[in-house]
């Protein structure tokens, strides 16, 4: 069921692109101002990554409110974690993408 759901998705971003608007990507990266969301770094656009705050895997949604960008180092670091479980396994900080919000 959870592939269906991220196949939808997927589909609605390619029909959102194909329809002329900004894709997903593009607009999270425009609201991060080219910052990582974890580590605050700035990056190119071609090395910055699109990580979801809830996993796909964990239930979240291919939507603007569950996506930030982030650099390759973080993503791999957070893998699988929700934002809250990755924020306690970095000593509780908030992350410089927060005050973005």
């Amino acid at each position: 069921m959870k592939t269906t759901h991220s196949r939808t998705a997927r589909r609605r971003g390619m029909q959102l692109r194909s329809s002329g608007g900004a894709s997903l990507h593009e607009i999270a990266y425009q609201q991060a101002h080219g910052c990582c969301f974890y580590c605050g770094t700035k990056i190119d656009r071609p090395r910055m990554t699109l990580d979801h705050m809830t996993p796909l895997n964990r239930g979240g949604i291919h939507t603007l409110e569950n996506v930030v960008m982030s650099c390759r180092a973080c993503n791999s670091a957070k893998d699988r974690m929700t934002l809250l479980e990755y924020r306690i396994a970095c000593g509780g900080q908030q992350f410089p993408g927060e005050a973005l919000t």
